[in-house]
């Protein structure tokens, strides 16, 4: 599949009720002969019908082992005759159902918060379909305000419509009934904040310039001089922790939020913001290290500017504690038990290792260069390690991954 399928969305949302009616168009456009597709759902959906040229067969068959989507399944699709490469093809779902499970406890549809993405997932999705771009139409109760990745704009009283030109692997789509905002712009840099009543107000201010300064910082040491904007969505829920998509991060309520707790969570916002940066490694692999090894990497080097070299040395103590008996990064299973650890806390601690043995200055450059060319996999990044800091380094860096 290429990275541009693009997906429209008819979806009415009854909060009340919890329940989901939605028509999805796709179009595709195969890179090689295909005469099967897999498409994953959330249990509780159900496909009334589809439209497709040369579809001969179409069912559900078993549980996603997709990692983040326990609670999907897979629908698969038949084409008799193929499709062919490089040629356009339109797919219309029609789906509905009543979304009652989710213990994940990330995303939900529910009277008080409605936060639909990949992890239900709500939207027919295609794990080898690549990057998508979406227009959504959202129809919901008067009284409830959206947001989403991309741009949201009220089309009428209850129509919400949810528009994304940049490719991206999900669609996010978030709704409450009293969601409010606050715009905060600082020179190239702005961000919009949405929370719902219940949260923490000095959480939120601290939030808010935590964000701004977060994204100075990267755009600093990345040299990116994009103008940016980021949403940031304070979900009232206490469970799944939080996420980032592009140009949109989401976050776990605050209304509990202690100050003494501030660092932690500067390091949760650095960490998230740094996925505006170091995204589309595949994350269904141990190739996920090259988003969130990365990504937490950079969100400790922001901790120790923000907060000192001596509180990042202290967090560093406690995490290489963590670091016996962990497996190696190459070839980890996503959905090991020990993945979290190895992905986030051996592969930054790696990328520091690899920083004292290079340099500060060469490791930029390693940075901004991988930025810059796109870097989505191990083999092609040692080799532009290997370009920067040379044979030995790369070999080097290469025997810790398979440690």
């Amino acid at each position: 599949m290429n990275k541009d399928n693009h997906y429209s969305i008819s979806a009415v949302l009854n909060p009340q009720n919890r329940t989901l009616q939605a028509v999805a168009k796709l179009i595709i456009s195969p890179k090689v002969r295909t005469e099967a597709l897999t498409f994953l759902l959330h249990r509780d959906l159900t496909i009334s019908q589809l439209q497709a040229p040369m579809l001969s067969t179409w069912q559900s068959a078993g549980k996603s082992t997709f990692p983040f989507t326990a609670e999907a399944i897979n629908w698969e699709l038949k084409f008799a005759p193929a499709l062919m490469p490089d040629t356009t093809y339109e797919l219309i779902f029609h789906y509905s159902g009543q979304l009652l499970g989710m213990p994940w406890g990330v995303n939900r549809l529910t009277p008080e918060w409605i936060e639909l993405g990949l992890y239900l997932p709500w939207f027919p999705w295609n794990p080898d379909g690549g990057l998508l771009t979406y227009e959504v139409n959202v129809q919901i109760d008067p009284k409830y305000s959206v947001v989403g990745a991309g741009t949201a704009i009220q089309q009428s009283e209850n129509i919400w419509r949810l528009h994304a030109t940049q490719p991206m692997l999900d669609i996010t789509v978030a709704a409450a009934p009293d969601l409010q905002q606050i715009d905060h712009i600082v020179e190239q840099t702005s961000i919009s904040l949405y929370f719902t009543t219940c949260e923490n107000e000095a959480a939120l201010n601290t939030i808010k310039d935590d964000a701004i300064w977060v994204l100075d910082y990267y755009q600093n040491w990345f040299q990116d001089d994009a103008k940016r904007h980021i949403d940031v969505v304070i979900a009232p829920r206490e469970q799944g922790g939080g996420y980032a998509r592009p140009g949109l991060i989401m976050l776990s309520t605050l209304a509990d939020h202690q100050p003494e707790q501030a660092p932690m969570l500067f390091k949760y916002i650095a960490h998230e913001v740094a996925h505006l940066w170091w995204a589309g490694a595949k994350v269904d692999s141990w190739q996920d290290w090259l988003n969130e090894s990365f990504a937490e990497f950079s969100s400790l080097k922001a901790f120790g500017t923000k907060l000192g070299t001596k509180a990042l040395e202290s967090y560093l103590a406690e995490r290489l504690q963590q670091l016996p008996g962990l497996p190696p990064i190459r070839g980890i299973d996503r959905q090991a038990e020990k993945a979290h650890a190895v992905l986030y806390t051996k592969g930054a601690i790696l990328l520091f290792d690899l920083e004292e043995l290079i340099g500060e200055q060469k490791m930029s450059t390693l940075l901004r260069e991988r930025l810059r060319r796109q870097v989505m996999d191990t083999d092609t990044f040692l080799l532009l390690l290997e370009e920067i800091a040379g044979p030995e380094a790369a070999k080097q860096f290469a025997t810790w991954l398979d440690c």
